[in-house]
């Protein structure tokens, strides 16, 4: 039987794990809500190959498949490159489309945390390249290359975590980052969920990975491609509004399932 509350299922962001997520994930949990944090393929410590945005795009879909398909509502929330994952796994299993044809369940809200959320055919690295960079080399004050494929970030606590005043909390944090394959910047998307799904973006002013610039020019574009009425919701935090503005991320999900039930779903 499924939950009488929608599932909530987060999408991870580069070099970040499923424990850097413990904090929103705990409070979800505290208030009755099922919540699902899949370690994504592309990050590990151990940097064995084959992780990518496919087997990444795999690993969520499978996972959110097996929710809607038992019945269940589900909101997602994409960090980072959570969002290019989200945008290309969740395609075709909206509630509206799944009720189309019968079925009970769906997702009903993407919801992106200063994520990437980009067009069809785009890859990471041209959100880049939009900004003026040539190609990921021209990020080598940001991070640390690996020959490998892997890559780390040379500064996370000042890139990351900037809003972090407590040593331990941020010193916590970073212990649980580990490696990224790079290759993953450089694949394009082959679907876009949120051209069906209803979208809420949550800008971070004070963010030294994805800059508000770069999360404003990406919501403004895509209202050219099809974006319907996202939900913009501003914050004076860093890039990990998750960790550095918990209550305040859940209250934006709590929000979302509010207005699923107010429409009948």
């Amino acid at each position: 039987m499924a939950s009488a509350k929608p599932a909530v299922v987060i999408v991870h962001g580069g070099w970040q794990t499923p424990a850097s997520y413990d904090k929103i994930a705990t409070s979800l949990r505290l208030a009755d809500y099922e919540v699902h944090v899949p370690h994504l393929t592309s990050m590990n410590r151990e940097k064995t190959p084959g992780g990518d945005l496919i087997t990444d795009t795999a690993l969520v879909r499978s996972i959110v498949e097996g929710l809607v398909e038992a019945g269940q509502i589900v909101i997602a929330l994409l960090h980072s490159y959570g969002g290019q994952v989200g945008t290309n796994a969740l395609y075709g299993l909206s509630l509206q489309s799944r009720a189309k044809q019968g079925l009970v369940g769906g997702l009903s809200n993407l919801i992106y945390l200063s994520a990437f959320i980009l067009p069809e055919g785009w890859a990471t690295l041209d959100q880049a390249h939009a900004l003026g960079y040539a190609d990921e080399k021209a990020l080598e004050l940001k991070l640390n290359f690996e020959e490998d494929g892997y890559c780390t970030m040379a500064a996370p606590r000042e890139q990351l975590i900037n809003n972090v005043s407590d040593d331990a909390e941020a010193a916590a944090y970073i212990s649980t980052l580990v490696p990224w394959n790079i290759k993953c910047a450089h694949q394009p998307l082959s679907h876009c969920a949120w051209k069906e799904i209803p979208v809420t973006y949550i800008h971070t002013i004070n963010d030294k990975t994805l800059i508000l610039e770069s999360q404003r020019l990406m919501v403004e574009r895509l209202k050219e491609h099809g974006l319907r009425d996202p939900l913009v919701i501003t914050l004076g935090t860093d890039h990990c509004a998750h960790l550095t503005a918990t209550d305040v991320v859940v209250d934006v999900i709590k929000n979302a399932i509010v207005a699923v039930k107010e429409n009948g779903a």
